[in-house]
């Protein structure tokens, strides 16, 4: 997702290696991919996605969709030391590319630089 300035939105996750990653998860019965997209940016993040989100790829059971933020304010909800989302931004492209290209696992790394590339591209 980006927003007006062209920023990058990313959720930084629990774990031993806390790291920065597109908000996202599971398909809910009855829902379409983009809904879920939609939804999973909402309950991650408290931003409301107000375009259909475009694909832009699959890759090892997960899709990848690209969207835009219209103008208006954004109210990031409040996040609970419990919940698997530690913190949550916007950061514009090179910032985004660092964060992402710090993910400790290589494969996932890569395919979030590709997603990341193929976002920028179609949108």
């Amino acid at each position: 997702m980006f927003d007006p300035q062209n920023r990058v939105l990313l959720v930084r996750g629990h774990g031993r290696e806390p790291r920065w990653y597109f908000p996202g998860g599971g398909i809910e019965r009855d829902e379409m991919p983009y809904e879920a997209a939609q939804r999973e940016v909402l309950e991650e993040t408290g931003v409301r996605v107000r375009e259909r989100a475009v694909f832009v790829g699959a890759e090892n059971g997960h899709l990848y969709f690209a969207t835009r933020t219209v103008p208006h304010k954004q109210y990031p909800r409040v996040l609970d030391p419990e919940d698997e989302i530690i913190d949550v931004g916007f950061y514009p492209i090179p910032i985004a590319v660092e964060m992402l290209s710090a993910f400790p696992e290589e494969p996932r790394r890569t395919i979030g630089l590709v997603m990341l590339q193929r976002a920028i591209e179609s949108l």
